[in-house]
């Protein structure tokens, strides 16, 4: 579901004339991109509150390193261990997500398998009011057991789930992605 949600809020994305940024992304440059992110929803008048940025461990590793990040660090009395995490950078919060649910295109005929000219979405800026996830739930059942289910009760549920841009909100999700691979040899 997660790499369903993100490939395809990707693509339709792209669908209506949108351009990630294609970074390689370094302890010098991580902040500039999330700037860059943050000041095109800006621009965009999205609420500042609110926003998420799904980035992957290597991104958090960077921005925990990021050259130009202020710390402050207290350590007081009370305070035995220095924490190393960012949660968040201008009220923006950070999730971090496995860098397998992050392409730009997926194969969904049986499980979920990158395609072999998807790219790594390394961060995603999104606030939430951009999107909807509908869920339908039709149907569940609970069969009694039979000869056919070898004696053992059948559990059946239905549900259909989805998710969309919603109309003229597309300027509130923003992606960084890694630079295609050169295939020209």
């Amino acid at each position: 579901m997660d790499a369903y949600l993100i490939s395809k809020l990707y693509a339709d994305w792209k669908a209506q004339s949108m351009t990630p940024i294609e970074l390689a992304l370094t302890t010098e440059n991580v902040l500039t991109a999330f700037d860059t992110m943050y000041q095109a929803m800006t621009e965009k008048r999205v609420p500042q509150n609110g926003r998420y940025c799904y980035i992957l461990p290597a991104v958090d590793t960077l921005l925990k390193n990021a050259a130009g990040l202020y710390r402050t660090l207290n350590v007081g009395v009370s305070s035995e261990v220095i924490k190393r995490a960012i949660s968040n950078i201008d009220n923006v919060q950070f999730v971090t997500v496995p860098s397998e649910l992050m392409k730009t295109l997926y194969n969904f005929t049986e499980g979920y398998k990158p395609e072999e000219n998807a790219q790594q979405i390394s961060m995603f800026m999104v606030h939430p009011s951009a999107v909807i996830t509908p869920i339908a739930y039709e149907f569940a059942q609970l069969d009694p057991p039979h000869a056919l289910s070898e004696g053992k009760y059948v559990y059946f549920e239905e549900s259909d789930e989805d998710v969309f841009i919603l109309n003229n909100r597309k300027d509130a999700l923003q992606f960084v992605v890694e630079p295609a691979a050169d295939v020209g040899g």
